[in-house]
């Protein structure tokens, strides 16, 4: 069910003034079958970002530097699973006639706006992981 941590997840810009309109687009997602914690439970492991900021400064060895390239890649992953729900908010917002008229009038603009920021967040991430798997095979050929 579509609950308000996805609403925050897609930048709070579903503020809906009737219930109705959450309802729906509860409906909707759920019958898509979105789900904002799906990404994140494919994540292999979870690193603290305290963890992470630790593993950035120390990495020397091809396991720290594979590590952090699957971190990012499940990061990026989790990002295109966000904008993915806000793409489809987007698309029922302009479709569906009973959210259309309910909701403000431009929440399909917001969230298609949103989803860009997080592919384009998903894509710089997805360079990190790349660079981190270099640094690492050149950390494996310089043994």
């Amino acid at each position: 069910m579509c609950t308000r941590a996805e609403d925050i997840e897609c930048g709070e810009l579903m503020k809906p003034k009737h219930q109705i309109v959450r309802l729906a687009v509860a409906g909707l997602m759920l019958a898509a079958g979105l789900s904002g914690n799906a990404a994140s439970a494919q994540a292999p492991q979870q690193i603290s970002k305290r963890q992470l900021k630790k593993l950035v400064k120390a990495a020397k060895s091809a396991d720290d530097y594979l590590k952090l390239a699957r971190y990012y890649t499940a990061e990026a992953e989790r990002l295109d699973a966000r904008a993915a729900f806000c793409e489809e908010a987007a698309t029922a917002h302009r479709n569906d006639p009973a959210i259309k008229n309910l909701a403000a009038a431009g929440a399909s603009a917001q969230y298609e706006y949103r989803a860009k920021q997080l592919r384009a967040q998903a894509k710089s991430y997805r360079e990190l992981a790349s660079s981190h798997e270099e640094m690492a095979s050149n950390a494996m050929a310089s043994r």
